[in-house]
């Protein structure tokens, strides 16, 4: 039970931490877009003066929407992990015993002492 506990909190502790930084690169596209706006005055000819903060926010939801088609596929990685290499290590040994090998030597290099394999 405090395994499926465990897996249940790093995976929210992941997807959340992956969202946050998702408005991080957000937020700096859309800081990026409106100097860069300001530098070649694109959007004063386009929208008008006060456009500063339209510009910042297309280029934040563009940067948001990259991002999190990018995070999406790190979360689906660390899904992968979770669920082939730490809840049933005995299956993953006995379908990829090369890749299961390859994993647990790395994990003992990276956490020698919390790796129980």
């Amino acid at each position: 039970e405090s395994r499926g506990w465990t897996t249940i909190i790093n995976d929210n502790l992941v997807q959340r931490t992956l969202a946050l930084v998702a408005v991080v690169i957000g937020a700096i596209s859309g800081i990026a877009g409106m100097l860069l706006a300001k530098a070649t005055g694109w959007a004063t000819a386009a929208f008008g003066e006060d456009s500063d903060g339209l510009v910042f926010f297309i280029c934040f939801i563009v940067g948001v929407s990259m991002a999190i088609i990018i995070m999406d596929v790190v979360l689906s990685a660390v899904d992968t992990v979770i669920v082939s290499f730490a809840e049933a290590p005995q299956e993953f040994e006995t379908n990829h015993p090369a890749l299961s090998a390859n994993m647990i030597q790395k994990w003992r290099s990276v956490y020698p002492n919390e790796c129980g394999f």
